[in-house]
């Protein structure tokens, strides 16, 4: 299994971005997604109060609000994930 990826894409026009992420940061952990582009940046869970948070060059941030998975789901999935990958390993 994979613990680290850094991903290059390229869109057919011409865009360009990276990708990183990791699973052995030695930081608290840290499911967000920051979105860096020519006009600004986007924040996907970065901020304890928004959900998304846009940030315009130049401009005031945007804050937006949508419904995040329930933890109950979160933790069963976990669970699930937890019981594959150790079963997977023996």
């Amino acid at each position: 299994m994979d613990d680290n990826a850094i991903c290059i894409y390229e869109m057919k026009s011409g865009i360009i971005g990276t990708m990183t992420a990791s699973w052995t940061y030695y930081a608290a952990e840290d499911n967000s997604t920051v979105i860096y582009g020519t006009e600004g940046e986007m924040r996907i869970y970065d901020d304890p109060a928004h959900s998304i948070v846009l940030r315009k060059k130049g401009g005031e941030p945007e804050y937006f609000d949508v419904e995040q998975i329930p933890h109950e789901l979160y933790d069963r999935h976990a669970a699930a994930a937890g019981r594959f990958f150790g079963a997977a390993c023996i």
